[in-house]
Parts: structure tokens; C-alpha cells; sequence
């Protein structure tokens, strides 16, 4: 056991004790118990010697009574989360907790957190977004019923949490296929006698990869030539680029994907098969959208020189309109909902719904023309001139 003495954050001219030591859990993996805010070395001690004494005892495992809430999230992405998540979605997990539970919550108990303390908790975020509350809450879920399954806690108070905060109306924009083309020429624009890069004509590729196909900017760039059948018409859609906090020379390919649904085929259609076929002949890489030595390519540069791009043609670009794109081109050409939904790989057809089919004030005037401008109608003011008349009375 050793101690550690401080700078207080909270008193500028105090100090506070922290007390750490190394001990085994139950399963004989060395872990390193650390816990801070003691006013003396002999309070920092006294607590150290109960807590080897109860882990002692309880062969590498805290008395149920003495988990923090942040003891219970560490070892649910221990046991569960790592296993059960991408790579982002951990780091997802991790940086909400960090955000924006660690430093109250995160300290407390789990055994005193009820309905009331949890309630007030998330009534005082409500000058924050709704989606983030949202957002904070999944962390507060998968920690108490990760607690309720192995007995730590009796009843799941989450059930009952409500949240609130300030409802931020999102607008989900699209790109048309005459800004695809604009930008795919200002790509190719030869300029001062340099020649078009490999790279760039990576990022015309992944353009049209994911205005025809849908698929997420990390799905896009870790599609490999494999995933082409172009004897039947279809591309596969079963691994992601894995980015998120992680180095340029750490990227790699996963088959660990956002959704269960996720992995699918979709159909392909003429105009992107023509561009690949053609662009197969060039890329000599399995990888379908990479550099000139065949690596990945940075889901960041690709941002910055398409925004940059974009902006110089006097429109708005971000990757993700791809797939907003798609969705939105299968609604307004007729498709039913649920075929949508099975084509853009959504889990939930409510994702579809509330999410991707946005009615414009021009849709509304469409429709209402089209379904009342009836100039053949049975009633209309060549049926009947008094109709006007008779109900302006």
C-alpha cells in the first residue's frame, strides 16, 4: 500500500491524500485499487487497510454495499462491453461517462441511487440537448441492470427515469446527383499541370459508393473487391473501417458492425457497376477506396477534402448525406417503408420513419394539390356556383 499527497482541485491551497495498492480479483488478474479525497494520510490509510481486508475476503471482489457507481460501469465493460461493442461504441460508452457522469454520479454508490436522487440528477441536464440526455442515459442503463443481473441491486430504477432537455429539431440533409458530379470533377480538375492523384480518384469512388449504396462512411471505406458480385448484382455489406481513437498505422478492418442488421446485400445497380468495372481495371489493391500504396483511407482527410471541395462549389457536404441520400431517393420514388428499411440495414423500421422521412413544406403544397385541385371534381364551383355563397353565409 502506498499514498499519494495531492493538490486539492476544489481548495486551491489544500491538499488532499490518495491511497492505492494491488491486489488480485476473483478470477487471479491483478488489478490496482486506487480511491482519492482523504483529508490526512491516517484517514487515507484507515480506508485502505478496510478495503484490502474486504477484498481479502471477498477473494477480489468489493462488498456490494461499497460499489461506486463507477465500480459497476468499469466492470460491466470489463465483463460485457468490450465483448458485446465495436471499438466506437466503446469509446462512445466511455467518453459519456467520462462527459458527463464521472464526476457526480460516478462517485456515488450504487446501493443509494434510487428513482429520486437519479430523477434529479437528469432534471438538472435539462439545459443540454435531449439526444445527449439520451445519450447519458444509455450509460445509466446498461450500468443498472448490469447491477440487477448479478445481484448487486434489487430493483432497476431506470424504467421509471424520465428526461428532459432542449429538443434541437435535426435536419437530415441530402445531396443530389448533380453535386455528386460537381464535386467529382472538381476532384478530377487538373490544376498547374499537377496530375489527379490515386487518392482522389478513390474519393469519386466513394462517392458513388455510398450515394448508390447507402452504406456509412466506415462501411464504405472498408468494402474490398470481394464484396462485388458482379454476376449477380449485388455488394456485400459485412465488415467496417475501425478508426475511432486510434492512430493512422492502428486502422483496420471489422466484422463487428454497428447493428446485427447491419450485414446485408444490396442490389447493384447499373450506373455504379459501370464505375466499378471501370475502376477495377486501375486499382490494382483489394480495397476499394484506398491510398496510392493501397492503405485505408483517413475517414478525416476524406472529410476535409470533400467539405473543402464542396464549399468551393457553394454547397454544404458532410459523408453522411450519402446515406440520407439514399433513404430519401427510395421514398420519394414510391418504395414502401419496409423495403427501405431493409435496404439501409436499419434494426428498427421507426428509424426509417422518424428519421429519414422528412416532409418539406414543398411536399405538403404537392400533396394538397394533387389530392383536392380537382378541377373535374363533383363539387367545385362549376358544379355548384352557390357553393362559395352557401358557405360564406
Amino acid at each position: 500500500m502506498y499514498f499519494q499527497k495531492r493538490e486539492s482541485k476544489k481548495d486551491k491551497k489544500g491538499y488532499v491524500w490518495v491511497v492505492k495498492f494491488y491486489y488480485k480479483d476473483e478470477l487471479g488478474i491483478k488489478r490496482r485499487f486506487s480511491k482519492s479525497g482523504f483529508t490526512s494520510k491516517v484517514e487515507a490509510e484507515k480506508y485502505g487497510i478496510k478495503m484490502q481486508n474486504e477484498l481479502e475476503k471477498n477473494h477480489g471482489k468489493k462488498a456490494p454495499s461499497n460499489l461506486t457507481f463507477e465500480d459497476v460501469f468499469n466492470e460491466y465493460m470489463e465483463v460485457e462491453g468490450k465483448y458485446k461493442y465495436s471499438h466506437s461504441t466503446e469509446m462512445y460508452y466511455l467518453n459519456s461517462y467520462k462527459n458527463h457522469v464521472k464526476k457526480n454520479i460516478g462517485q456515488l454508490k450504487i446501493t443509494d441511487l434510487h428513482y429520486l436522487s437519479i430523477q434529479k440528477y437528469f432534471n438538472s441536464l435539462d439545459q443540454l440537448g435531449k439526444a445527449t440526455n439520451k445519450n447519458i442515459k444509455k450509460v445509466f442503463c446498461v450500468t443498472f441492470k448490469y447491477a440487477q443481473k448479478v445481484g448487486y441491486i434489487d430493483e432497476n430504477p431506470m424504467p421509471m427515469i424520465e428526461i428532459r432537455g432542449i429538443d434541437k429539431k435535426t435536419e437530415y440533409e441530402i445531396v443530389t446527383i448533380d453535386q455528386i458530379e460537381r464535386l467529382v470533377d472538381s476532384l478530377l480538375e487538373e490544376k498547374q499541370g499537377r496530375k489527379v492523384t490515386f487518392s482522389s480518384y478513390s474519393m469519386c469512388v466513394f462517392l458513388y459508393l455510398g450515394y448508390y449504396l447507402g452504406t456509412r462512411k466506415s462501411e464504405t471505406l472498408a468494402l474490398t473487391k470481394d464484396d462485388v458480385d458482379f454476376q449477380n448484382n449485388f455488394v456485400y455489406i459485412s465488415k467496417r473501417l475501425e478508426y475511432h481513437g486510434l492512430k493512422r498505422s492502428e486502422f483496420h478492418s471489422t466484422d463487428r458492425m454497428k447493428t446485427k442488421g447491419s450485414k446485408s446485400k444490396i442490389p447493384l445497380c447499373l450506373p455504379l457497376k459501370e464505375i466499378l468495372l471501370q475502376w477495377f481495371q486501375y486499382n490494382p489493391y483489394d480495397l476499394i477506396c484506398c491510398m496510392e500504396d493501397g492503405d485505408f483511407l483517413s475517414p478525416y482527410n476524406v472529410d476535409c477534402v470533400l467539405s473543402k471541395h464542396s464549399k468551393k462549389l457553394g454547397f454544404k457536404f458532410r459523408s453522411h448525406m450519402l446515406r440520407h441520400s439514399f433513404v430519401s431517393n427510395l421514398i420519394h420514388s414510391g418504395v414502401d417503408v419496409k423495403t427501405t428499411a431493409e435496404l439501409a440495414r436499419h434494426s428498427d423500421v421507426r428509424t426509417t420513419l422518424q428519421v429519414y422521412t422528412q416532409v418539406s413544406e414543398a411536399d405538403k403544397v404537392e400533396a394538397i394539390q394533387n389530392t383536392f385541385n380537382i378541377k373535374n371534381g363533383t363539387l367545385g364551383p362549376e358544379k355548384d356556383p352557390n357553393l362559395q355563397k352557401r358557405y360564406m353565409s
